[in-house]
């Protein structure tokens, strides 16, 4: 069975992550995944492993609103050459508008896929809010990663369609979970010391919030604590981060590491993980955090699916100010790290599990043929 994933681009991201661990679980003699992305998007961190779990990626026009009956007559063009798709999965919810229609009317079974719950403020945002509105009546399923997330992409009934599912992003226990000697040698080598250290991966995007994050970490220098910041992750917004890291004096503190594989290895090296999110579909980082043992103090914005039972979930209301973060984050100032990868199995965030829950799904769609 072909399954067409249509996504932004192969770069590190949350909806990547979970289509990859999906992708890599499969059994690929019954399905195998190709891929569409938006043009200079596709060779990014994640092409190669794509490509070598042998699928083809397409690049199609960057739908801007201005050429749309280009991006409509891409997508025309391309189910008319290729009929070897049976379902087309969509995270690509701005433009599902256009490319659904076109392939259920070239038999394909759709799926759209909710990952966010907003698309920000002003006017581009206004636009975006209602292109989306048609997919909760165009789409065969309706997916998302958390209620919060289906809720906002498809209307506060969707919880109660029967075409509606759940999918949680699954990550592999094994490569999050707490390692001592890991730990050492990414804080030897980044010359940690005995510093508290704050951590947070993502992109550097107005959702993360990450200027609130360095006004939390500027508070606790102020109180005059022995702490490091750690920033894994590019985007558009961390120059900005850069120049209020530079106002407030913190240059030789804070550390931009940059985009990342190895994500887990920066994870060891942290004492507590910081997530102030203005929206989120549902925070993979934070469960990957709580895999490996750090505490994490999150904004009220983060899906409480996200916490895994593990004691280690603190959510904050952004509201209540840098002070008061600041005193919760250090009453975890000597917490002790465990092996912590029951609790996610037991969450539902298992990556094996939730590819054969995928494959089952995908295989009963067309059941008469694949099984």
């Amino acid at each position: 069975m072909k399954v067409l994933q249509v996504i932004g681009g192969l770069g590190f991201g949350g909806i990547q992550s979970m289509v990859l661990s999906i992708f890599r679980n499969i059994d690929k003699n019954k399905i195998m995944f190709d891929f569409v992305c938006f043009p200079g998007q596709e060779k990014y961190e994640m092409y190669d492993e794509i490509v070598s779990l042998g699928a083809t990626v397409y690049v199609c026009p960057q739908y801007d609103m201005k050429n749309q009956m280009g991006f409509l007559r891409w997508w025309t063009d391309f189910f008319n050459k290729h009929k070897e798709y049976k379902i087309v999965h969509g995270h690509l919810r701005g433009s599902a508008f256009i490319y659904v229609p076109i392939a259920k009317r070239n038999g394909c079974i759709t799926i759209v896929h909710s990952h966010s719950t907003s698309n920000g403020n002003g006017m581009q945002a206004a636009i975006k809010n209602l292109l989306q509105l048609p997919i909760r009546f165009q789409a065969d399923y309706l997916f998302a990663c958390s209620d919060e997330a289906g809720k906002w992409l498809f209307g506060k009934h969707v919880i109660d369609k029967e075409n509606f599912k759940i999918v949680k992003n699954g990550i592999n226990g094994k490569r999050f979970s707490f390692k001592r000697e890991v730990r050492k040698q990414i804080r030897e080598e980044m010359k940690l010391g005995n510093s508290f250290v704050l951590g947070h991966v993502g992109r550097f995007i107005k959702a993360k919030n990450q200027l609130f994050i360095l006004d939390v970490f500027n508070e606790l220098k102020i109180r005059g604590v022995d702490c490091k910041l750690l920033f894994v992750g590019g985007g558009d917004l961390e120059n900005e981060a850069k120049v209020k890291t530079q106002k407030y004096g913190l240059e030789k503190d804070v550390v931009f590491i940059g985009r990342k594989g190895n994500t887990e290895d920066y994870y060891q090296a942290m004492d507590v993980f910081v997530f102030p999110s203005l929206w989120e579909g549902l925070g993979m980082v934070a469960v990957e955090a709580q895999a490996s043992g750090l505490p994490c103090f999150v904004s009220e914005r983060i899906p409480s699916i996200v916490d895994i039972g593990a004691g280690l979930f603190f959510q904050l209301n952004l509201d209540a100010g840098v002070s008061q973060w600041a005193d919760r984050i250090l009453e975890k100032r000597d917490y002790i790290r465990k092996e912590q990868i029951q609790f996610l199995r037991r969450a539902g965030y298992d990556a094996i599990t939730i590819a054969q829950d995928m494959e089952k799904f995908y295989l009963n769609l067309d059941k008469d043929v694949y099984l």
